[in-house]
């Protein structure tokens, strides 16, 4: 698959399996997630937090007890960008970039992916949930990634238009 097929199937896909993805696959997603660039190119500040199995299973609960809510699409695999240093300012910018680079590797995997900042800051904002997670305080909870076996093809066809000027 060339690359413009692999960013033309890349689409928000909100209906995930909770099936664990193999070891490699992962191992894919990370792969291309680190070869993303980040601020001046500070990528010791930067940690990438998989999350899977019975450690999601009872993340998810504490967010629907907490927020009376599920956002994590019932996925396999949670994927959180942590971020700690001088670097602030930047730190939304450096996990999209990491994000998309392993949303982009998914859409080449027919894995599907639904970026997530809620998801995060939800996270961010419960103690149950970094107490679960065990989350170093000098980290800052940035954004995520829903990533799952797909359940549906069901995805929003939506125009993709930038207004351009030359």
């Amino acid at each position: 698959m060339n690359f413009e097929e692999i960013y033309l199937k890349r689409r928000s896909n909100r209906f995930l399996s909770n099936e664990s993805l193999p070891k490699d696959t992962i191992d894919k997603l990370v792969n291309a997630g680190e070869h993303a660039p980040v601020a001046k190119g500070k990528y010791d500040d930067i940690l990438l937090y998989i999350i899977e199995k019975e450690k999601l299973e009872a993340l998810r609960k504490i967010i629907i007890n907490e927020f009376n809510k599920d956002i994590t699409f019932n996925c396999g695999c949670l994927m959180l960008i942590l971020h700690k240093g001088q670097n602030k300012d930047l730190t939304n910018q450096d996990a999209g970039c990491i994000l998309e680079n392993i949303c982009l590797e998914a859409a080449s995997l027919n894995i599907g992916s639904v970026y997530v900042y809620s998801v995060a800051q939800l996270i961010k904002h419960s103690e149950k949930s970094k107490e679960l997670l065990k989350v170093d305080p000098s980290f800052d909870i940035i954004a995520g990634v829903c990533l799952g076996y797909k359940t549906s093809e069901e995805v929003r066809e939506v125009t993709h238009k930038i207004k351009t000027i030359y």
